[in-house]
């Protein structure tokens, strides 16, 4: 079983052409999270700055994801 991304609990909201976005607060909170993580595994020599980066990606198709979802 996979872990859900991080990214699934972030807030959407819609504006009034029906685009979704993300409030300041909940991205400000969001690249917080990311820094932790960062200093959390800086001195890990089990992972690099590729495999943040990955996670990093995944986190960020899965927003897309839902935006698009929420968007319809």
């Amino acid at each position: 079983m996979s872990t859900p991304p991080v990214s699934s609990t972030i807030p959407f909201a819609i504006d009034p052409d029906g685009k979704a976005y993300i409030p300041a607060a909940a991205v400000s909170l969001f690249l917080r999270a990311i820094a932790t993580c960062c200093h959390n595994l800086a001195d890990e020599p089990d992972y690099t700055l590729d495999d943040i980066a990955d996670v990093l990606a995944q986190e960020a198709d899965a927003i897309d994801c839902r935006a698009i979802a929420r968007a319809r």
